[in-house]
């Protein structure tokens, strides 16, 4: 699990890729918030992605999940207000 404490910033972040033997599990709530993220890859192990994960990510136009990804769930608002292109959700989600 990442998470944020008050020391820690990513304000410059554009670009986040994961190695494909990430053991992450969880995205918290706020994590890639306000950054001028434009691409993030997510591993296959992350099963979860809390609300606010990417808030105000205006820039954020490439998500890309594994093929074989473990996501279950995508909140409601999760991609909200962003300029993603296209998305490919994997098929292990079963709600959004």
């Amino acid at each position: 699990m990442i998470g944020l404490s008050s020391s820690i910033t990513f304000g410059g972040l554009e670009k986040v890729e994961f190695a494909d033997i990430s053991e992450l599990h969880s995205i918290n709530e706020s994590l890639f918030a306000n950054t001028a993220i434009t691409s993030i890859k997510i591993p296959k192990s992350v099963t979860s992605i809390d609300k606010n994960a990417f808030l105000n990510c205006t820039q954020l136009t490439s998500v890309i999940f594994s093929d074989d990804s473990e996501l279950l769930s995508i909140n409601e608002s999760l991609f909200a207000n962003k300029a993603i292109t296209s998305i490919k959700i994997p098929k292990s989600v079963t709600s959004i």
